[in-house]
């Protein structure tokens, strides 16, 4: 199987790069790509930018040059929910955008205002990360192209559209996968509150929720082989 994985930054790739023996580049455009072998499957694996453009973008880029049958989504998040705290992982069961207007996304193609994931590639990730010892949340992930440390929107958030916590790539790669037909999958650790301390945190916390992420997203498609 190939499967496309997706991150914003490169440091939320590291933990999947890291100790291979061989690891193939391809650059297309500005967007390089690696591919990685793990068992019977390849991995293709890419820093995408910050934001639902690149995001998007990369995604489109991924499956018409590599034909991926699955597409995961790994990365950091803030947390919307008072039960959600730095550490924790979010498994997405759907992505919407909080950012764009739902009776637009509603009313013109793809005539929805959320991206449903993969239920098997959900519940085998939930089923990792609990393998793993992590405090692990299955429900909604929320995208825009803003960074959240600010309280009343934080409540805002958390209130409109019932997130667990919220970033800035997920829902367009899952708007990408959904229109392409290719089953997704979203990782998130939880690096801030999304709250006034959320950038302190997310600096402390950034590269260690990252590899936290990627560690677990490295045992999911070992697991595949099993």
């Amino acid at each position: 199987m190939i499967i496309g994985v997706l991150a914003a930054l490169k440091v939320e790739l590291l933990d999947l790069l890291e100790g291979r023996d061989h690891i193939e580049e391809k650059t297309i455009g500005d967007s390089v790509f690696f591919l990685v072998e793990e068992g019977s499957h390849t991995l293709v694996l890419c820093e995408a930018g910050v934001g639902k453009v690149n995001a998007a973008m990369v995604t489109q880029q991924l499956i018409d040059h590599f034909a991926p049958e699955l597409l995961i989504n790994t990365g950091i998040a803030g947390s919307l929910q008072p039960h959600i705290h730095v550490m924790d992982t979010v498994i997405a069961t759907d992505a919407t955008m909080h950012d764009f207007d739902h009776r637009i996304m509603r009313a013109f193609k793809p005539f929805l205002d959320h991206f449903t994931a993969d239920a098997d590639v959900a519940k085998r990730l939930e089923k990792v990360a609990k393998d793993q010892g992590l405090s692990v949340h299955v429900g909604r992930i929320v995208t825009g192209d803003v960074f959240v440390n600010d309280l009343k929107l934080k409540k805002h958030l958390a209130e409109t559209f019932g997130g667990l916590c919220v970033e800035m790539e997920g829902a367009a790669i899952a708007q990408v996968a959904t229109r392409n037909e290719i089953p997704f999958g979203i990782v998130r650790t939880i690096s801030d509150e999304a709250d006034h301390e959320a950038d302190v945190s997310y600096d402390q916390f950034e590269e260690i929720a990252a590899r936290r992420s990627a560690a677990l997203l490295n045992r999911f498609v070992q697991t595949l082989e099993e």
